[in-house]
């Protein structure tokens, strides 16, 4: 094989090993698991920072702001408060012999989801009223 041939293969695997690493990390984002998330920016920040993609480079600088954000919730109203609970993999793996999350942690999300949940959806809601109209 000559050497460009190779090179091709080996930019391929990196692209296939960014998009893999990215939808893991989107995953996380919608499972609001910041336990896993911290876990994976660790691992995988320095590999996903050097990437030549302009648009591998963007969208982990908005996770990366993601998860600051959810860190400093977590951080005011407890470890698994942004837990989806909706979410089909947070409940399938709250169900395991040896969850990933304490019952402290599903708690702090059931507590932050009644407290704030309803609040959220009314913004939003009334964010959409403001903006439309009935022309």
């Amino acid at each position: 094989m000559s050497v460009k041939v190779i090179e091709k293969i080996e930019d391929i695997k990196i692209r296939d090993h960014e998009q893999i690493r990215l939808k893991y990390l989107r995953l996380s984002l919608d499972m609001g698991c910041c336990k896993g998330l911290r876990w994976k920016l660790t691992e995988w920040g320095d590999f996903l920072s050097r990437s030549k993609d302009t648009a591998v480079l963007t969208e982990y600088e908005e996770i990366k702001g993601k998860a600051e954000a959810m860190y400093a919730i977590e951080d005011a109203h407890g470890d698994g408060s942004l837990l989806n609970l909706d979410h089909p993999n947070v409940q399938s793996l709250s169900q395991q012999k040896n969850p990933p999350w304490s019952a402290k942690e599903i708690a702090a999300a059931r507590t932050f989801r009644s407290q704030y949940l309803g609040l959220v959806r009314v913004r939003i809601k009334s964010s959409r009223d403001e903006n439309s109209s009935c022309d």
